[in-house]
């Protein structure tokens, strides 16, 4: 069901994204390395997801990690194993290799970790098993951009893991910055330097797929959508399917009045934005950083910046600081350039940003 609010699993309920999911299903087909990359809710689980169950129908073991306010190599451990039991049912396929690893015992509901060991140097031994007695394993980490406090530890599993086991293929979503650009920007001093996974960047749908979207969403429930009523979720949503899938469930599923509907949908997206921009800004310097987002949500040029920060904080910024804040935001996918004006990619942001107390 297009409205429905959890991401996509299948292949007939991904919409409007043919291209990205054939672009995906290639390259994991040739054993390349992936990184989905987009701003929130623009669809990067559901299209990974849906590629999972794609992959899955072609009989290739398929291990999905949701990473999401998961930063130690611990947590991502702790995400292997989950998945592992989930999908590979350890007990019966590889107790004999798993038992054989010291920290790591196998019982009737699959894998556990049982003695404290270095969680890279088990993570890394797991893996080992895995690539060696699987002909074909895709693993898919959801918002990897979360270890970015790690990266350094996971590129080096990583660079050993595509130098040794050429049979496990990795898929990445996230935001681009941290082990994400670590992976598609590697120094050339980095062991991954040359071996870059390749990126499908996930845009807002465009105008009439938006409309067609919320147009399809409301036939599968016998309904229909004003032509008005359309043009103005599109309008204010701006081809986020996020925002406009909660919209449809809000009015088919919880038969709310598209009024209704417009607000309940723009209270729960300002939660979520708080919530991006609280993550965003952790180890950052928030007065400096919110002062540059709040006026490229106001739609500014270079210049405008740099008053802007002149304004608030009676300083000149140099150019070099402001060009590192614009690349990390941008990198974020929460801001872009369209000729010389810098925007928002989500006008749910720009909105939000604009209000007054926002953290």
């Amino acid at each position: 069901m297009l409205f429905d609010i959890h991401p996509k699993e299948t292949i007939d309920s991904l919409y409007g994204r043919d291209d990205d999911l054939s672009h995906l299903i290639n390259h994991i087909e040739n054993r390349r390395w992936i990184a989905i990359l987009g701003t929130r809710m623009v669809g990067k689980t559901s299209l990974l997801k849906a590629g999972k169950s794609k992959i899955e129908q072609k009989k290739i073991p398929v291990l999905y990690i949701n990473l999401w306010g998961v930063s130690s190599i611990k947590g991502l451990l702790g995400g292997i194993v989950y998945a592992i039991n989930d999908s590979l049912n350890p007990v019966k396929k590889f107790k004999r290799y798993f038992n054989q690893i010291n920290g790591i015992q196998v019982g009737p509901l699959g894998i556990t970790i049982e003695k404290r060991k270095e969680p890279l140097s088990l993570t890394s031994e797991i893996l080992s098993v895995l690539g060696n007695n699987i002909d074909e394993l895709v693993i898919m980490l959801d918002e990897v951009q979360e270890l970015q406090y790690v990266t350094a530890h996971l590129v080096k599993l990583l660079a050993n893991i595509f130098a040794t086991l050429p049979n496990i293929t990795f898929c990445f979503t996230g935001s681009y910055f941290g082990l994400v650009k670590s992976l598609l920007e590697p120094r050339f001093d980095s062991p991954l330097y040359g071996r870059s996974p390749a990126r499908i960047s996930i845009r807002p749908f465009i105008r009439d797929v938006s409309s067609n979207f919320l147009i399809a969403g409301f036939s599968e429930n016998n309904l229909r959508i004003l032509e008005k009523d359309c043009d103005e979720v599109v309008d204010k949503f701006n081809g986020i399917p996020g925002w406009l899938t909660l919209y449809g469930n809000a009015v088919v599923i919880s038969r709310l009045s598209h009024e209704d509907a417009l607000k309940y949908v723009e209270k729960e997206a300002f939660k979520i934005q708080r919530s991006v921009i609280k993550h965003y800004l952790e180890g950052r310097n928030s007065k400096l950083h919110m002062t540059i987002l709040r006026a490229v949500a106001a739609q500014s040029t270079w210049a405008d910046l740099k008053g802007s920060v002149k304004a608030v904080t009676g300083k000149t910024i140099n150019d070099a600081t402001l060009k590192n804040i614009i690349d990390a935001l941008t990198s974020s996918f929460l801001i872009e350039k369209t000729n010389s004006i810098y925007h928002t990619i989500d006008p749910v942001l720009r909105r939000f940003l604009l209000r007054g107390n926002l953290i």
